[in-house]
């Protein structure tokens, strides 16, 4: 039939990208059932790592990822950041954001951004503070802004091209070489345990946070859309340490439910941030959490930047829904398979499957 050589053409360009982009231990476990030597040795978590994805919300699995493979996509996000692989810059597409985000690192950093060593009128734990409805890790060590500026310019002197990449948005849907490292076997294993057999991955973003750059605030990842389970993979892309600014979680046995998307404050206690657990991982390590546990970063304190890639995954069983928390009114699915919130695109240009297979009316 048409559409079975259709698939099978899509099937072979994408075992023709993996094999130019995937080293061949990892090429084999992908497509052949094991490694070169015929093992079918699996990366997968333990039952205590399991459980304690399953009570707390999160997982840290350091070591996920083999460090070839890190520094294939690591080189090539620095390709990208120099220019020397095209994506699209900060771009309006479909409604969203995609593509290379730029800001000028010289520029004073003012608010709850600035480098400073607390936020005395806000704080509301000795380690967090509190703006609007917004709850965020403070810096423990104040930086002068000419020490900060300092560290920028030594990345401009050197070349470094990341000197004024914030984020990039939606690589999946841009370059060939993400795409296929989303699906990576051992990322896969995980989640198979923690979704189920069935999996698209839903959205992506890499932020780079520069030499003493500051936070970002404690939310829930939400989908609030989707009908069954989501969580997301935070792939370290540096060595990413409590000093540049881990990933840090307050656990769900504190409690908490689903929030409004950025409205936590009034819900968040001090007793809750007692709780925090920090999660330092090293380059290609992998943070995986569920898609209502709080979590943040906290700013940079060193004068150097780290990256850490986020992809977020669905079970393929989900469906849209409405939910009366967020501000959307509609949520649909176009005939080529976008997916809309009020007529704007909702994550990547096209969900695509990681594992399993597709339902009918799902997303």
């Amino acid at each position: 039939m048409l559409s079975d050589r259709v698939s099978s053409a899509k099937y072979i360009k994408q075992v023709l990208i993996d094999l130019r982009f995937l080293t061949i231990e990892t090429f084999c476990r992908c497509y052949c059932g094991g490694n070169r030597h015929g093992s079918k040795e699996r990366a997968v978590l333990t039952q205590q790592q399991l459980d304690s994805y399953i009570e707390n919300g999160f997982v840290a699995v350091p070591g996920l990822l083999p460090p070839d493979d890190v520094a294939r996509v690591k080189a090539r996000a620095t390709d990208i950041a120099a220019g020397r692989v095209v994506v699209p810059g900060n771009e309006l597409a479909g409604g969203r954001r995609t593509g290379v985000g730029r800001g000028n690192r010289l520029a004073p950093r003012t608010g709850a951004q600035a480098p400073v060593a607390s936020d005395p009128a806000n704080m509301i734990s000795d380690k967090h503070a509190r703006r609007g409805q917004q709850v965020y890790p403070v810096r423990q060590r104040a930086v002068e802004d000419a020490t900060r500026q300092a560290a920028v310019r030594a990345m401009a002197a050197a070349g470094d091209p990341w000197v004024d990449v914030e984020r990039m948005a939606h690589l999946i849907d841009h370059d060939d070489v993400f795409r296929a490292f989303s699906a990576h076997p051992n990322i896969v294993a995980v989640l198979q345990q923690l979704l189920g057999p069935n999996i698209k991955s839903i959205f992506d973003h890499l932020f780079y946070k520069g030499p003493y750059d500051g936070h970002n605030r404690y939310h829930q990842d939400g989908f609030f859309e989707f009908s069954d389970r989501a969580c997301t993979a935070w792939i370290a892309l540096h060595n990413v340490t409590a000093e540049n600014g881990c990933m840090r979680y307050i656990p769900d046995t504190a409690g908490y439910g689903q929030f409004k998307f950025d409205q936590i404050a009034d819900g968040v206690t001090p007793e809750m941030l007692a709780m925090e657990v920090l999660a330092p991982v090293p380059a290609g390590g992998v943070v995986f959490h569920d898609r209502w546990t709080l979590h943040a970063t906290g700013p940079n304190e060193t004068p150097k930047g780290r990256a850490g890639w986020a992809v977020h995954y669905a079970s393929a069983k989900s469906r849209f829904i409405y939910d009366p928390t967020t501000e959307y009114k509609t949520f649909t699915q176009t005939p080529d398979g976008r997916h809309l919130r009020d007529d704007e695109v909702d994550g990547n240009m096209q969900y695509r499957l990681v594992s399993g297979r597709e339902f009918p009316g799902c997303i």
